[in-house]
């Protein structure tokens, strides 16, 4: 990451309007480095807010949403930023001063180096709230996080995994990835989904033996809990399941025609593997591999 050589006292982050939590922490992991090799003081985001596409077209848990979609009590600050009435004097008084993050840049090309800390930045502000919730589970190997908001399209033919961007992972591909990684594991190796979506939806696979779905209320508490993960089955296209790959390392596994690669989570995969796996066509090579971690 190419650090500023501009005189700034000040860095502060300006979110995208209707970004979920994986884009926001791009820029603010950006502004983290920034503030940690500058040593100047970070304004506090304003992390919360409202995403009108989510509600509107279903298919999420609107009971968790507060929490899960608006971002409600995901995050306190720590003592290193400028926060409330002395953060609004700054913008007044030393605007040209400030060096403002936004959007995705790079999305983790900038950040491999800096990975440590901001795991350990991103812990410093979790909620207290938000640790309670995730001190509650013991993380299985294997975590799914399974995006059902229909602010992600379906699928009409399997050509939209590759042409298109935001196409939801059908269910089908989770459960068929997750009975052959066992098969081959020859063992019911526990999993745990993270989920906006809710039972009634999930149903078919929570009818799988030994998954569960945690019950959450924050979207930092599901990414405290990927983070945890050895073998990650995620959503094609979500920046939520690249940074709990990101975060955790874990061996990561998409639909295909939707690796999260294109993130740029891992500039190592032969130790931080990030692709895509085909039920159809299953590589038994992979979920040997795979095995090992489990």
């Amino acid at each position: 990451m190419v650090i500023s050589k501009n005189t700034y006292k000040y860095c502060g982050v300006k979110f995208n309007r209707g970004t979920g939590l994986g884009n926001r922490l791009f820029p603010w992991a950006r502004c983290v480095v920034y503030a940690k090799h500058k040593n100047i003081p970070m304004l506090w985001p304003k992390w919360t807010h409202l995403r009108k596409a989510s509600f509107l077209k279903g298919g999420i848990n609107y009971e968790t949403s507060l929490g899960k979609i608006l971002l409600y009590n995901n995050f306190k600050p720590s003592e290193d930023y400028i926060k409330n009435i002395h953060k609004q004097k700054i913008k007044l008084t030393h605007g040209s001063k400030i060096n403002w993050f936004n959007g995705d840049g790079n999305f983790f090309s900038d950040l491999h180096d800096f990975h440590q800390l901001i795991k350990n930045e991103l812990f410093q502000i979790t909620h207290p709230n938000v640790l309670t919730e995730f001190d509650q589970f013991t993380v299985p190997p294997i975590v799914l996080n399974i995006r059902r908001g229909k602010d992600f399209s379906d699928a009409i033919n399997e050509t939209d995994y590759i042409n298109k961007g935001a196409i939801r992972t059908p269910l089908s591909w989770f459960i068929k990835s997750l009975s052959q990684l066992r098969e081959i594991s020859n063992k019911d190796v526990p999993a745990l989904i993270i989920s906006d979506g809710n039972k009634i939806d999930l149903k078919e696979i929570l009818a799988l033996s030994n998954v569960s779905l945690a019950k959450t209320k924050t979207a930092l508490a599901d990414l405290h809990l990927l983070k945890n993960a050895k073998v990650i089955l995620g959503s094609g296209g979500s920046s939520f399941t690249a940074w709990g790959s990101f975060l955790s390392k874990a061996t990561t596994l998409t639909i295909p025609g939707q690796s999260l690669q294109w993130f740029n989570i891992s500039n190592n995969l032969s130790n931080h593997y990030v692709g895509t796996y085909d039920p159809l066509h299953p590589d038994f090579e992979l979920l040997k591999l795979m095995n090992e971690k489990l």
